[in-house]
């Protein structure tokens, strides 16, 4: 029903498929009700062990839609991301909005809506980190969530914020966990997700889309989809610990037996990748302006440009190269002066 009505449209409508079970089972439902999208849309990360477009292909090919590949290099990363800084309108949190962007911009070519999957992972426990088995009391809610998740990366940011204590930023989760109904854990981690994870996600999808003037749909948020899964409770949606069961049920009858048995890729920049390409080697030295700023320790700053130039702690240190890169980056759009 939720599918039937999104694609309902005068403009011309198009479809993204990523190859996952979400948009596949779009495209799987729409193909049964007869409804053809003007076009449909995948993303390729070029060279990259997240690249999905087998499956992507495969999709298209089982419901008889012509996909569109938009091939995302480091070169076209860099390429587009002080644009999407500026669009964005807010440091850029998920480096992944440079695909979304440059797929609305190949897409505003021929239409002017774009249904996709997003939701659906928050709605019926669809991420890794849902293990049911970690999220044992409010603290695993609001660690699980946290884009900085060891001490050691915790320990990092109170000595790169000067001034400022970064285990203060929780207390804005923690007001948010405690105004949660008092249901079971993985029920409030659930609407705590909808609340922050989803909230971001869809604050992206919407301001990369409409920079290219497209609209953007998302039929498993229909209130009757959404009403639906919170009517259930969340440990119907697990086979054991695998999370997500009913829909990955649903996408194997649909394309075949199987295919949903893979383990989850996501909509991902493979940044770590790349942490050793010439592009990203200079985009590095954005780093060093902010080593006059007074809101930054300029020692804390320096080494982690040292260390980045080295390829050393890639995991970590890639997370304060995205967040502080991208802090540059909106500053630069917004012709602020980070003192």
């Amino acid at each position: 029903k939720s599918i039937y009505e999104q694609f309902q449209c005068d403009a011309k409508i198009g479809l993204q498929i990523s190859g996952g079970v979400d948009s596949t089972i779009i495209a799987g439902v729409a193909s049964k009700m007869k409804i053809k999208p003007y076009a449909s849309y995948f993303v390729s990360m070029v060279d990259s062990e997240h690249d999905e477009s087998s499956y992507a292909f495969e999709v298209a090919s089982k419901f008889k839609y012509y996909l569109n590949k938009i091939n995302l290099s480091e070169k076209e990363f860099f390429t587009s991301i002080d644009t999407v800084a500026y669009h964005h309108d807010t440091p850029i949190n998920h480096p992944h909005a440079s695909a979304i962007y440059l797929l609305s911009k190949e897409a505003q070519k021929k239409l002017k809506v774009l249904v996709s999957g997003e939701g659906a992972d928050e709605l019926c426990f669809g991420y890794l980190r849902y293990d049911r088995r970690l999220i044992n009391s409010d603290y695993d809610i609001i660690k699980n969530y946290s884009f900085l998740r060891t001490s050691h990366e915790i320990e990092l940011m109170n000595e790169l914020v000067n001034g400022s204590n970064f285990c203060e930023a929780d207390a804005s989760r923690e007001t948010i966990v405690s105004g949660l109904p008092d249901y079971n854990n993985i029920n409030r981690f659930r609407l705590y997700e909808l609340k922050v994870h989803l909230q971001d996600l869809l604050l992206r999808l919407d301001r990369m889309l409409m920079a290219n003037s497209i609209e953007g749909r998302v039929p498993y948020l229909s209130n009757d989809f959404v009403k639906l899964c919170l009517e259930n409770d969340g440990n119907l949606f697990y086979d054991n610990n695998n999370g997500k069961i009913q829909l990955k049920r649903i996408a194997d009858k649909l394309v075949k037996k199987g295919f949903s048995s893979r383990d989850k890729v996501g909509f991902r920049i493979p940044l770590n990748e790349w942490a050793s390409k010439t592009e990203h080697k200079n985009d590095m030295s954005i780093l060093l302006e902010l080593k006059d700023s007074n809101l930054f320790n300029s020692t804390i700053v320096q080494n982690f440009y040292e260390d980045l130039l080295k390829e050393k702690n890639i995991e970590t240190n890639m997370k304060f190269y995205s967040l502080l890169t991208n802090l540059v980056r909106w500053s630069r759009s917004h012709s602020l002066e980070l003192k």
